[in-house]
């Protein structure tokens, strides 16, 4: 029967910001497509709270960052064995708190880390997993309305495309734009989102020119068309990724397009749901479609199967992953999941790309 695998980024330090942690690092998890089962292999690798991952093309270097809250985390690379299991290559400071993202330009050789709790990216050269010395540091300056959240910068992630780098900033409610040719520079641009909205993280259109935006402090989902005109993203978009009744509580953490383009769907920390979205696919502008309660507590990341076919949604708090059916043309999920499995505080999942 054919299976996919994947990777999963687990907390690990019990401390005040994750009390709950009982994660074991990295480990695997196989998914079979045509049953929907899922299985948990063995830990691939103990690694403190790597809370974000990202696999090169070809899967055969693997990147990830430890998320430490009271000391500068960790950006680690890792060579995949033949048999899938993990030898470090080389590991940095990341000479930041809260250590969230970590992101590969492959183009460049560049892994990028942000930094949540210091308003900092820092930029490595890699050569196969050799991480360069002394990075390339990006720090920010910025406040918003939400005083408690937005007392300070608080890059979330670094997304590339089309030779620039895309830095959602929730402590901000700026999108910091810097030219990846001339990294060391100020950010060229920013793109502005509404006050107190708190931008965490961003995913583009596959063909189209459109940046979508999901903002964790108002659970909302922005729409960015880019004008070639003059050179600008102009808002096209601002739609709710919670019901009426969960937007209180819902605090927004993944953002992902289905294979097929013809829908997006945001994770719903804290309400306990996915939100799905139809794409159009000549505007790539959304509608708003289906509303899944999970069964388990606190969805983290979640990822799709190669073909479409599957979601698997990570839920933190309740130590598991479930598997749900999907239409694979239109990117719908099933109400109901077809299996589920048990992971510590699991955050973060990336195809193993093997």
């Amino acid at each position: 029967m054919s299976t996919e695998s994947f990777y999963i980024g687990s907390y690990t330090v019990v401390d005040d910001w994750i009390p709950n942690a009982t994660g074991a690092g990295i480990t695997t998890l196989e998914l079979e497509l045509q049953s929907g089962r899922l299985s948990r292999g063995d830990s691939a690798a103990e690694v403190p709270n790597p809370s974000y991952l990202t696999v090169t093309p070809g899967g055969k270097l693997l990147y990830a960052c430890s998320e430490l809250f009271y000391e500068d985390g960790t950006v680690w690379a890792f060579a995949v064995e033949p048999d899938g299991s993990l030898r470090t290559v080389s590991k940095r400071s990341s000479l930041g708190r809260a250590t969230c993202h970590v992101a590969l330009d492959a183009e460049r050789g560049r892994v990028l880390a942000s930094s949540y709790l210091d308003g900092r990216v820092a930029g490595y050269a890699s050569a196969e997993g050799l991480l360069g010395e002394e990075p390339e540091i990006l720090e920010y300056e910025g406040t918003g309305p939400n005083r408690s959240r937005q007392e300070s910068s608080h890059p979330h992630q670094v997304v590339f495309r089309g030779g620039a780098y895309f830095v959602p900033d929730l402590g901000a409610d700026r999108i910091w734009v810097h030219s990846a040719d001339d990294l060391g520079r100020a950010p060229r641009e920013f793109i502005e989102t509404p006050a107190g909205y708190g931008p965490r993280h961003v995913v583009f259109h596959p063909k189209l020119s459109v940046l979508y935006v999901v903002c964790e402090l108002t659970p909302r989902v922005l729409v960015y068309e880019y004008r070639q005109a003059d050179g600008t993203w102009r808002a096209a978009g601002d739609h709710a990724c919670e019901r009426a009744e969960g937007a209180g509580k819902a605090a927004p953490a993944a953002v992902k397009l289905h294979p097929s383009g013809r829908s997006l769907t945001v994770s719903n920390r804290f309400s306990d749901s996915l939100q799905q979205f139809g794409v159009d696919p000549q505007t790539g502008g959304l509608t708003e479609g289906l509303n899944v309660p999970l069964q388990g507590r606190t969805p983290r990341d979640f990822g799709f199967s190669a073909d479409g076919s599957r979601l698997i949604a990570l839920c933190q708090d309740s130590n598991e992953a479930f598997s749900y059916p999907v239409d694979a043309a239109t990117g719908v999920p099933a109400e109901e999941p077809t299996d589920r499995v048990e992971i510590g505080t699991p955050v973060c999942i990336v195809p193993t790309g093997r």
